[in-house]
């Protein structure tokens, strides 16, 4: 045919180029970027798209591309990425290929055989899962990492409303990780197909989130703008056919296109109205044998190349040559960039195509196309494989349903060696619905109907939908018979434990499935499956807070491992046993197992266990007072969980949290803030406080420093988010609910509320390991009886002190109670023991009316020997009160008094500040200390010698002749760290002692004349 099919020259989308084009620059410099292009089917998104990669191209960068596929509801898992990686493997000689996969090659070999043997996992398919997808993931991102060093990358991908779920998946963690690379994501999808309910919607209103996404809505094309692209294809049309067309075709690029080509064959007024039409006219105008091409292509799907129309139309050589070429001239068929298939010019073409074959030629067709694909597999050449679920797709569209069941039994477990979860359960899902209407079910699929199930039921977990995982594990159950298979029925059982673990915030059914467990499974010999589920039980168990029970599973676990040289199980184990000797006051024992479980994890490349030991073992050492190790540990735990490819979930916001309360108790607040809110904001959105779900650690250490800072509103509308999951749930977090619940009440003086909320905690965590860590609590507590006390004193009120000494009673005697008391150092293996028990002490001295100062200065001392400023500034800020309530000189109150004025001014503790500076204005005591007049040291030398801010502050405290201990106590900081910055004050000083540099600081009048007090107590 002569002439254009297509303007030769883009028209209309100046503004989109131009934007797209600005999206690079930014990518260029090193700001990734996505761009999501939106418009109805016809509109022109792959041409804009394709104009702006032969642009990109031309400045010098890297454009990768790859299409999704509409294949059987999107089964045909990671489509777009196999087609990228098979296009770069192509165009780069095998030394650059081999640079590029360095490392990677074994796990990227699982999208591309052609890649050379895929990496090996563990045979378990239930410990392979999550693993597996995060190695997959960040070998994916590495490989693009290292693209982008060398070029800026546009990263094509077509057609997202085709894509697998698995592709949508690994786009999101691209988004999520992407840090400095130079990558520059163009995505295109239809807008006016998709459902409210369909899952990329669902996938794009979550990415927009995202201040790296930006949208592109492709609007029809004015008047003009269609005047001008039909001047491109017919030359010079008359006006009343510009009219004619745009009329029928709304504005719609490749409606007007075919219209257009439609004119040109003569149709003239007999123009169809309907796009459907005008593509069958053309197609209708073609000869027999390229018709005969356009079905077998149309049935294909995607594409199909040469061989495989070969092999399925019912035509000789010459015959298809003909067709093809036909099909080609026409423009109906266009060869695929890699020039060894055929695609069609646009997906409307090929669906018109398609739906006008007759029912029994479709089912001719596909039962063809998946004889001839069958005999592709194994035959290992460069895009001449078939995949099991293409095979899978033609078989169930050609009602063959024995094969259709053999090869979704195959596809499922493609998919999952994929680390495809979502398109292996729904292979799975294909076989359970052909199971009953296929005899010799069993024999096809290659494993019986409860492996089926299994198999389904993990990939269900994986991709987080744990109701139809349990769902599938009790279908499972009901099918095997425990007498005669004790071991696989125990399996089954701990899978339902863990479903429930995940759908139920009730612990007596996962118990019961895990115990279930382990009686079923043989002690005797041991086996890795015993060990296995008691692991899993034990760390069930310990999170629950049942820690004795927790510890007999896992030295079990422990012990069979070891014995059986079971790595994976030993690992996990290890968690358990670390954690379980912590709670038991073996802390040394319990860091010690939970940094052995790290290194295995490491060593293994092993994200879910390195994940989890990382985060047990922070926790461990904030629970020991360990403050500065649990921020090292949790932080240097992220990158080698990123490099294997878990970064940014969950277990990555578990670390960050860690990290943010160890800050939060160091009292660096402004990075415990950052840490928490950037964990809050890269929580999944079912996770988030949205009325769904929530975060619960990002929400509890995000409401934590709203209190403390006194955003009260802020931290009321989290707590009320999470109220309805988090009480009656785990006992930590209901402790946790109830300890930030109750202080909220207590600052704002609604102190029925917060003791009520006290004693709801208490009941909630009574009987359970959770016991020995509600000293706060309890401390809480007093301190609302004592305010309680005190108002009634003031209404003279007597029966109101009554009252609130006998909750204090009640919550004394509900200490001593427990085993072992929270509030008695040595009996607690609780690190903070001590300190809290003198907190507690210090709080009943108030109920009598007589604030005993030398309870608080004890308290004081006391947390700040443990390095806590926030707490130990609330003593100080106790202690002046007391002092003034028993009439001593002002003076004697003003040094505590300062000091907590300092601390809170510096932590930006709203409320406590507003408490000292009221009690300071009462007292007529001078938050400011008056400092004699000195000589200071000028600006000049200062800057002459070179000493930092928090040199110079410990060159004062040099000065005044303390020790590094000291120094260390008194800024908040380790006694090696103050030593280091001695060091280097000697250093910069030209002196060798520190007797010099004190006679130095003095002769330069850096300091006052009288020395720093010690951040101690007055």
């Amino acid at each position: 045919m002569a002439g254009w099919i297509s303007s030769p020259r883009l028209v209309g989308r100046a503004e989109e180029l131009a934007r797209l084009g600005a999206a690079l620059e930014r990518v260029a410099a090193g700001d990734p970027a996505a761009v999501l292009v939106a418009g109805e089917a016809g509109v022109g998104k792959t041409r804009l798209v394709t104009e702006f990669a032969i642009r990109a191209a031309g400045a010098g960068a890297s454009v990768l591309a790859g299409g999704c596929v509409a294949l059987v509801e999107g089964e045909l898992a990671y489509a777009p990425l196999v087609e990228v990686l098979r296009d770069l493997v192509r165009r780069l000689d095998p030394a650059a290929v081999a640079a590029l996969l360095t490392g990677d090659r074994g796990g990227l070999a699982r999208l591309l055989p052609e890649l050379g043997e895929s990496d090996q996992l563990p045979p378990d398919p239930d410990l392979a899962g999550e693993m597996g997808q995060a190695r997959l993931f960040g070998s994916l991102l590495r490989l693009l990492g290292r693209l982008c060093q060398k070029a800026p990358v546009v990263l094509v991908i077509e057609d997202l409303h085709w894509a697998d779920q698995s592709t949508l998946e690994f786009l999101s963690y691209l988004l999520r990780n992407l840090r400095d690379e130079r990558l520059l994501l163009v995505a295109t999808w239809r807008s006016d197909e998709l459902p409210r309910s369909h899952p990329v919607r669902r996938w794009l209103a979550e990415q927009h989130r995202s201040s790296r996404m930006e949208e592109l809505d492709l609007q029809r094309f004015s008047r003009a703008e269609l005047a001008e692209q039909l001047a491109g294809i017919l030359g010079s049309p008359p006006p009343a056919l510009v009219e004619q067309i745009f009329v029928r075709s709304e504005g719609n690029p490749f409606f007007a296109e075919e219209l257009a080509t439609a004119s040109a064959h003569g149709l003239g007024a007999r123009l169809p109205s309907r796009l459907r039409d005008v593509l069958l006219v053309r197609v209708g105008d073609c000869s027999p044998e390229a018709q005969a091409m356009l079905r077998v292509a149309a049935a294909a799907g995607h594409r199909v190349d040469e061989r495989l129309l070969a092999a399925v139309a019912t035509a000789d050589e010459a015959e298809l040559l003909t067709g093809l070429r036909e099909a080609v001239d026409q423009q109906l068929l266009v060869v695929s960039p890699d020039e060894d298939a055929y695609v069609f010019r646009h997906a409307l073409l090929q669906e018109a195509v398609y739906g006008e074959l007759l029912p029994g030629e479709r089912t001719r067709l596909h039962a063809a196309l998946a004889r001839a694909l069958a005999e592709r597999v194994g035959w290992g050449e460069p895009g001449q494989t078939a995949s099991a679920a293409e095979i899978a797709g033609h078989c169930y569209r050609a009602h063959d349903l024995p094969n259709a069941l053999a090869w979704s039994a195959r596809a499922a477990v493609e998919a999952d060696a994929m680390h495809a979860y979502a398109e292996a359960l729904r292979h799975s899902e294909r076989v359970l619905e052909l199971w009953d209407r296929v005899s010799h079910a069993e024999m096809r699929a290659g494993m019986d109907r409860v492996e089926v199930l299994r198999r389904a039921a993990q990939a269900a977990l994986a991709i987080d939908n744990g109701d139809l995982a349990l769902a599938l594990i009790d279908q499972a159950l009901r099918e095997v018979d425990p007498v005669a298979e004790p071991v696989r029925a125990g399996l089954l059982h701990e899978r339902r434990g863990v479903c429930l673990e995940g759908v139920t915030w009730d612990d007596a059914p996962t118990f019961e499935a895990f115990r279930e467990a382990v009686r079923l499974i043989p002690a005797d010999p041991p086996t890795r499956e015993r060990a296995r589920v008691l692991a899993s039980f034990a760390e069930v168990l310990f999170r629950a807070g049942h820690d004795e029970q927790a510890h007999a599973a896992g030295e079990e676990a422990l012990a069979i491992a070891r014995r059986l040289g079971a790595e994976r199980e030993l690992r996990e184990a290890l968690i358990a046993v670390g954690w379980t000797q912590a709670a038991r006051g073996a802390i040394d024992a319990g860091i010690g197992s939970l940094r052995e479980a790290v290194r295995l994890a490491d060593k293994h490349a092993d994200p879910h266990v390195l994940a989890h030991a990382c985060g047990w073992l922070g926790e461990v050492l904030l629970r020991a007072g360990r403050l500065e190790d649990a921020v090292e540990v949790s932080l240097s735990g992220r990158e080698p969980l990123r490099r294997l490819g878990l970064a940014e979930r969950w277990h990555d916001n578990v670390l960050l949290v860690k990290a943010a309360e160890a800050l939060f108790k160091l009292g660096r607040w402004d990075e415990a803030d950052s840490l928490a809110r950037q964990a809050l904001a890269q929580a999944r959105p079912e996770e988030r406080c949205n009325g769904h779900g929530v975060a619960m650690h990002e929400v509890h250490m995000v409401a934590t420093l709203e209190i403390a800072r006194g955003d009260f509103r802020a931290a009321e509308a989290h707590l009320a988010a999470i109220k309805d999951r988090m009480l009656g749930s785990v006992p930590k977090f209901a402790r946790g609910y109830a300890e930030l619940l109750a202080e909220v009440r207590a600052w704002q003086g609604r102190l029925d509320q917060a003791q009520a909320a006290v004693q709801q905690g208490l009941d909630l965590v009574a009987g359970t390991g959770e016991q020995v860590r509600s000293g706060r609590l309890l401390c809480l507590g007093m301190r609302v009886a004592a305010d309680l006390a005190e108002q009634a004193r003031a209404r003279r009120d007597p029966e109101g002190v009554e009252a609130a000494l006998h909750a204090a009673n009640g919550l004394a005697a509900q200490a001593a109670a427990m085993t072992p008391n929270p509030l008695v150092p040595g009996a607690s293996p609780v690190v903070t023991a001590g300190a809290v028990g003198a907190l507690s002490d210090g709080e009943r001295s108030r109920l009598a009316g007589r604030s005993d100062p030398a309870r608080w200065r004890a308290t004081a001392t006391a947390w700040l020997t443990l390095r806590r400023p926030y707490p130990a500034a609330y003593a100080q800020w106790r202690l002046a009160e007391a002092l003034l309530e028993q009439k001593q000189p002002p003076n004697r109150a003003a040094e505590p008094l300062r000091q907590a004025h300092a601390a809170a001014q510096r932590l930006g503790a709203r409320p406590l500040l507003d408490e000292v500076t009221a009690l300071a204005r009462r007292a007529r005591i001078a938050l400011e200390e008056a400092r004699e007049e000195a000589e200071p040291a000028t600006p000049s030398q200062l800057e002459q010698l070179g000493l930092t801010e928090r040199e110079v502050e410990v060159l004062e405290y040099v000065a005044a002749g303390r020790s590094n201990r000291e120094i260390g106590e008194a800024l908040f900081i380790s006694a090696k760290t103050a030593s280091v910055h001695v060091s280097n004050i000697l250093r910069k000083l030209g002196v060798t002692s520190r007797v010099q540099a004190a006679t130095v600081a003095h002769r330069l009048g850096l300091f006052d004349k009288q020395p720093p007090e010690e951040q101690g107590v007055g």
